[in-house]
């Protein structure tokens, strides 16, 4: 039969070992929530990457709508101007020709 110095020993082992079981969990839960970081780190510098990539593709697009813009403009300007030259040319015509 076991003594109590013997039962003392084994109690003293096994909270020894559930202090051990405690901090390895700790350590393990310590290295998820790294990874956990890390992970959403990278995520971050990827959607931040997408952002740029989009903004850039707005830009772009939106320099080509003005581009687009300017030549309707100069093709309505070049259209006014055509039909005004056209109206005094026939009028100067019906003038001289009375």
């Amino acid at each position: 039969m076991l003594d109590v110095k013997d039962k003392e020993q084994i109690k003293e082992i096994v909270r020894e070992m559930l202090r051990e079981d405690d901090q390895e969990k700790k350590l393990s839960l310590i290295e998820r929530i790294v990874r956990v970081e890390e992970g959403i780190k990278n995520l971050s510098e990827q959607i931040k990457l997408i952002i740029d990539t989009t903004n850039k593709r707005f830009d772009d697009v939106n320099k080509r709508f003005d581009d687009v813009n300017k030549r309707f403009d100069r093709q309505t300007w070049l259209i006014t101007a055509g039909f005004a030259f056209l109206s005094i040319l026939l009028t100067l015509i019906t003038i001289f020709v009375k």
